[in-house]
């Protein structure tokens, strides 16, 4: 059974902070989040699944993978285009961009990799997009931005400049993915006061 949707108009989808193949300790995020990380694993794919098409674009900033051995779980995402911001776990994975287009021919031409932050276009504004909050809390350019890493349920902050920081981890969002439709309505809200 296929949940694939098919659109012609593109839309982007958010999310980051799976860590799939951690261990659920106390100090893991996964420890704290009251259900199985198979659980979620398998409701964060059946959303993809059931929102994302090929025409669509998904943006996974970081720490969807703890370990080199659990990059196939990429291969279980609908097909579309993948953009993958490392996090901090991945950046601990030796090639990582090398091994993740090795081993994931489903994605292989349409698969970006990225350390760092990176630049994105929402509701005709560009946002700034990183894993980390530090990466992009005090940035030159007056924008708004979107990280994760947290690990908290906090998901919109203003920023100094007055522009607001969505946390589009899996936490913040009870395990759902974020669309662009929902980032523009955390947008309206803080800077609606302006």
């Amino acid at each position: 059974v296929s949940y694939q949707k098919e659109v012609t108009k593109m839309s982007k989808f958010f999310s980051a902070d799976l860590h799939v193949g951690e261990i659920p300790a106390p100090g893991n995020p996964s420890y704290y989040r009251g259900f199985s990380p198979e659980e979620l694993q398998r409701h964060f794919l059946a959303q993809c699944h059931a929102q994302i098409g090929i025409n669509d674009e998904l943006y996974l900033l970081g720490d969807l993978i703890t370990d080199a051995k659990y990059l196939q779980f990429y291969d279980q995402l609908p097909d579309c285009r993948l953009f993958i911001i490392c996090g901090n776990k991945e950046q601990h994975i030796e090639n990582f961009a090398d091994e993740a287009f090795k081993r994931l021919p489903n994605h292989r031409n349409r698969l970006e990799v990225f350390t760092g932050f990176q630049f994105v276009g929402i509701g005709g504004r560009t946002w700034h997009i990183a894993h980390r909050p530090k990466d992009v809390i005090g940035f030159s350019v007056p924008m708004p931005a979107l990280c994760a890493h947290a690990h908290g349920f906090w998901r919109t902050r203003q920023l100094s400049n007055g522009e607001p920081l969505i946390n589009v981890g899996i936490d913040a969002w009870c395990g759902n993915i974020v669309s662009e439709k929902i980032i523009q309505l955390q947008y309206e809200g803080v800077t609606s006061g302006k």
